[in-house]
């Protein structure tokens, strides 16, 4: 960023002399007091860094000693940088990363802005691995201005939104401590508690999100509802179901209002939830369910703001839940919604249970090999090359049962292991994570 270093050694010069210091008390573990001489004649360079250091010394901010064309320009680099935030957030990865190209030689911006918007652009996109890259690059060393201290509490904010997508909890809540630790004002910090918040409570630790939430300054933080929706689960996780349950219908229509179409969405999983713990008696709500997905099969297409990903978790789980029924008329029903959905989002790991649920019901329907080796082999190119997991055990122990005819002891071992714990534990429940509203950044 351009200085004019002539107005800001004159102004840091009259700031000095109105507060009686003197040229050794201002430059004391900052410079050497001929270093600060020469700023102040304008002779010397300065960094933003030497800038944030004199603003702590003098009790300013540093729009303070900024003229104003350089405040200007401060302001201009914070709008242009949101503006690219506002496209990344909208789905126009395209023009955020043509308009990030373009930063790169422009003065204006910070090499951690333009890492950041790079982080958070593939990040939308669900490119993990380039995400942290650039984030990491970010924290690699100390920063000490305040438009710094931001950005790298941005990053650490950001890794830990990523670990606890990736399911590493403990990682996610030591990113987001040290982002507490980075942050510049109390709205940023309670965005970050409530995120500390979401990771607690989807660990099962009831007490600890309690603490988190006690912490969150309320006039501060606009997102009430999903601090209320949060509170509702923790008092289900103590046994509290009765009142839960009316309170959740509450929520399910305040987010509905507010058009927060993801969190809404969660309050209808939240109904699988509580039937998959007690069956017998929440057996009615899962009408609630179907309700939701006949309404939005009639209108053809998904809420805006609302996570693909939990929407096929949904019809998979609905799927499977019929298929357990013996109910196979309503189970395809669901699947050709999942299809639907695979359609829109060809590229997407979640697919792949979608094919795996096919293969099941084509099983038990037609008993057609040929079919469902094709729809077994499309679920395992879904899965990521490499990546184990008890999904991809799954669909190899099918694939096995069709293609090997061999009843040898491996066999034996892979149909006991199968029909006791693999196939009802795997897809037999919703786990708190997808209960969960979004964590914020």
């Amino acid at each position: 960023m351009y200085i004019d270093k002539v107005k800001v050694g004159q102004n840091i010069r009259k700031i000095r002399k109105a507060k009686d210091m003197t040229l050794k008390e201002l430059s004391s573990n900052i410079c050497s007091i001929t270093k600060l001489s020469n700023i102040e004649n304008g002779i010397g360079e300065i960094s933003l860094d030497d800038l944030e250091k004199f603003c702590i010394k003098l009790n300013i901010s540093i729009h303070d000693l900024l003229p104003k064309s350089e405040k200007f320009f401060l302001d201009q680099s914070r709008v242009a940088f949101a503006k690219i935030e506002d496209f990344i957030r909208m789905g126009f990865h395209d023009i955020a990363e043509s308009k990030i190209e373009k930063l790169v030689d422009d003065e204006m911006f910070l090499p951690l802005q333009i890492n950041y918007l790079k982080a958070l652009n593939n990040y939308e996109t669900r490119n993990y691995h380039s995400a942290m890259y650039f984030l990491f690059e970010m924290i690699k060393e100390k920063h000490s201005i305040e438009l710094e201290k931001e950005l790298i509490s941005k990053a650490f904010n950001l890794i830990g939104i990523i670990y606890n997508k990736l399911g590493d909890y403990t990682s996610a809540q030591e990113m987001f401590e040290k982002a507490i630790n980075s942050s510049t004002n109390k709205q940023w910090t309670n965005l970050i508690l409530y995120n500390l918040v979401v990771v607690f409570a989807t660990k099962g630790q009831v007490i600890d999100a309690r603490f988190k939430i006690g912490e969150i300054i309320s006039s501060h933080f606009p997102y009430q509802q999903k601090i209320r929706y949060i509170s509702t689960i923790l008092d289900v996780l103590e046994g509290d179901y009765n009142q839960s349950i009316e309170k959740i219908f509450e929520l399910r229509n305040e987010f509905f209002q507010l058009k927060d179409f993801d969190s809404f969405l969660r309050t209808i999983i939240f109904f699988i939830y509580i039937y998959d713990k007690h069956p017998k008696i929440f057996n009615n709500y899962l009408i609630e369910v179907e309700s939701f997905i006949l309404d939005m099969s009639e209108i053809k297409r998904i809420p805006e703001n609302t996570n693909p990903i939990l929407v096929a978790n949904l019809l998979q789980t609905m799927t499977l839940h019929f298929l357990k029924q013996k109910d196979l008329k309503k189970a395809d029903q669901y699947l050709k919604l999942a299809f639907d959905l695979a359609e829109k989002h060809p590229n997407e790991s979640m697919n792949a249970i979608t094919f795996y649920l096919a293969a099941i019901i084509h099983n038990q329907s037609e008993s057609d090999k040929e079919t469902q080796l094709v729809y077994l082999k499309k679920a395992l190119k879904q899965i990521e090359f490499g990546q184990p997991s008890v999904l991809k055990g799954l669909i190899l122990y099918e694939l096995a049962k069709i293609e090997e005819i061999k009843d040898s002891y491996w066999k034996q071992a892979a149909d006991n292991f199968f029909d006791s714990m693999l196939i009802n534990n795997y897809f037999n429940h919703i786990n708190l994570s997808m209960l969960m509203p979004q964590m914020l950044y």
